[in-house]
């Protein structure tokens, strides 16, 4: 595609709002849709239409204003907080390191052992392969698994 040189473009902020601007927006619309429904100005459906949004949307909303009590949208809470800590991980290092032909059974019940902690094997075979941590290969183990 070619631009003309001479095409004057305004900056990219006069053109994309941002992400707070847009947040509020759609509480605001929220809140309208919302409001309007509690004076009974028509059903969910009604005011999906006159808002112009969809009707599944008109329904997520209201249901989630049941749960939360409020209008305006609940932050997602995005993942669990993390069992596997800095510190933890530095526990982890400095035992492999000492004694490399642990088994992942062994590091988990030194973990239980050490910390009030539980972490599956898959978890702490990711952990380890993240850290760039390897164990001492067995030789019952098939190739690709140590």
């Amino acid at each position: 595609m070619h631009v003309a040189a001479d095409l004057w473009l305004p900056p990219i902020e006069a053109i994309v709002p941002t992400l707070v601007q847009i947040r509020g927006s759609w509480d605001d619309l929220r809140r309208k849709l919302l409001q309007a429904h509690d004076r009974g100005e028509g059903t969910l459906e009604q005011l999906a239409q006159r808002f112009s949004v969809s009707a599944p949307w008109a329904w997520k909303i209201s249901a989630q204003r049941k749960r939360s009590g409020q209008m305006e949208r609940v932050e997602q809470r995005r993942g669990g907080n993390r069992k596997v800590t800095a510190a933890v991980e530095q526990q982890l290092r400095e035992w492999v390191l000492a004694q490399p032909d642990l088994t992942l059974a062994e590091l988990q019940q030194k973990l239980a052992q050490t910390q009030p902690l539980q972490v599956s094997i898959g978890r702490l075979w990711q952990v380890l392969r993240q850290m760039g941590l390897r164990l001492k290969k067995s030789h019952s183990t098939p190739s690709g698994f140590g």
